[in-house]
């Protein structure tokens, strides 16, 4: 039987602890201020206060909840769950030149501070480019590429022109202590079993790189799953992590069993398609701010995306224009909304199971 009285660990500071030690002095002059007993307890009652607070933080460590850093590594571990390394950002870049121009393996080209590396060797077409897998030199999600830039690149002979028709994208950090967290949480509170719904999205989340999930059970029939991806800055998956996702689950889709998915199961991997919010809005500044309407333009798209990107993208369905109108209000310098609308409605917008929002175009005027 576990002890009754049991002294539980309480919350205490140094001021508390030396006024029961002086409490427990017998001799009365030992407890006047200034006493060298006195002097004494202070010492010593500072001391043990650091170690009811290290206490208190050693029970944190010990809980998925509440533990940082390697003690939430540790936690992991003790369920298989571990932390996700960085990851390249990858896409195809077009290089225009002379036909039969030689463009080797590992040419560098670059763009916003990064460089990017080619992964195979190719020869420039008839038709005047040829499309060829490029890898950022660094890791993290800092290496990410718009669509449409120009690469600058040393001279090589009949090459003119580098670009990408779309983002170079993929590259991830190393995951953070509430992602891991999360991850660590849904293994124990919803266990994979015998391939069940939980099994694939715990498999899907333990690829570099990958940010949520979305599982759809018999999405074709019997034996058939649909897992849907988007990476790690909840933005849809390049190729490269669909595939790789893919191959860990199920290999080449053999379905024999040789890979973690079950004998017999048809895995599908897919990611979001992009749903665009363009808005506009008549609004009133506050007449001590020198923001204009552009500049809160720009803030509030910065603001909504990050809305999106942490708590609809993939978690939920819907987004509401009164959120939108929350968060232009949350902006310094604005005094009034008198209209504003979401793709022209003022209704909810809803997504379907594989979308995702992006804002679009902000007009404010």
């Amino acid at each position: 039987m576990p002890s009754t009285d049991r002294v539980r660990l309480e919350k205490v500071d140094w001021l508390e602890i030396a006024k029961r030690m002086k409490d427990d002095l017998k001799n009365p002059p030992n407890k006047v201020e200034g006493s060298f007993a006195s002097d004494n307890i202070q010492a010593v009652a500072k001391e043990v206060a650091r170690l009811y607070d290290y206490v208190e933080w050693l029970i944190d460590m010990h809980f998925a909840e509440t533990a940082t850093e390697e003690f939430l590594d540790a936690k992991g571990k003790e369920v298989g769950v571990f932390r996700k390394k960085e990851t390249r950002s990858t896409g195809l870049a077009r290089f225009y030149g002379k036909p039969n121009t030689f463009i080797p393996a590992g040419f560098v080209v670059s763009a916003l501070g990064n460089d990017y590396y080619t992964l195979k060797i190719a020869y420039i077409g008839q038709a005047g480019f040829v499309d060829i897998e490029i890898a950022s030199s660094k890791k993290g999600e800092g290496t990410f590429c718009p669509e449409n830039t120009d690469f600058a690149f040393a001279h090589l002979q009949g090459l003119e022109r580098v670009t990408n028709s779309k983002a170079i994208s993929g590259g991830a950090n190393i995951e953070g202590d509430e992602s891991l967290r999360e991850r660590i949480l849904l293994k124990m509170r919803y266990p994979g079993t015998s391939g069940n719904k939980y099994h694939y999205m715990h498999w899907a989340m333990e690829v570099d790189g990958v940010g949520r999930v979305k599982v759809f059970p018999l999405w074709k029939g019997p034996g058939t799953v649909k897992v849907s991806i988007l990476d790690s800055m909840q933005k849809p998956a390049s190729k490269e992590l669909i595939e790789a996702v893919q191959y860990h689950i199920d290999h080449e889709g053999e379905r024999d069993g040789e890979a973690l998915a079950p004998i017999g199961a048809l895995l599908t991997v897919s990611t979001a398609k992009v749903r665009k919010l363009d808005i506009k809005a008549k609004i009133e500044l506050e007449t001590s701010t020198s923001k204009t309407g552009l500049i809160i333009s720009s803030e509030l798209k910065k603001a909504l995306q990050a809305y999106l990107d942490a708590e609809i993208s993939y978690k939920k369905n819907r987004l509401t224009v009164a959120k939108v109108i929350d968060i232009l209000y949350s902006i310094e310098g604005l005094a009034e909304i008198n209209e504003l609308s979401v793709n022209g409605s003022s209704d909810t917008l809803d997504l379907g199971d594989e979308e995702i929002f992006e804002v679009g175009e902000v007009v404010i005027s």
